[in-house]
């Protein structure tokens, strides 16, 4: 087995739970030609680029194991603990749909993140207000 090949399952393991076919339907790729590149054949530009996407893979380290195995450093530093699993799963989407924004449409980002702003803002408001509630 390759060492592109181990790589590529790791991902499948992380990202889809081991499952071949519902990572290959998640990233647009044909599952029998994701089947041939869990078998050794060398996935191709557009295959590389949809497994970005989709579930922020830095394609360098697919390809060479050097760098990062994911883009965002959070989510795989955040990965591993299994108590948390399903609010990590959601930001690390939430992640990966903010970089597909930014990629096709500027505007959108930063009308996203201004909004992302205002509401973390009123979260820290409503945090302040509960502090001072309780000091009363």
């Amino acid at each position: 087995m390759s060492d592109i090949t181990k790589r590529l399952l790791m991902i499948v393991d992380l990202c889809a739970d081991g499952n071949d076919a519902k990572f290959a339907r998640e990233a647009g790729i044909v599952q029998g030609t994701f089947h041939n590149y869990t078998h050794g054949r060398i996935p191709n530009v557009d295959s590389l680029i949809n497994i970005r996407n989709r579930y922020g893979v830095n394609i360098n380290w697919l390809l060479t194991g050097e760098g990062e195995m994911l883009y965002n450093t959070i989510c795989s530093s955040l990965k591993p603990d299994i108590n948390q699993n399903i609010v990590v799963d959601s930001f690390c989407e939430s992640v990966r749909m903010l970089t597909l924004i930014y990629d096709k449409n500027r505007n959108l980002f930063e009308t996203v993140v201004k909004y992302l702003k205002q509401a973390v803002g009123m979260l820290d408001i409503e945090e302040g207000l509960k502090d001072s509630d309780k000091n009363q």
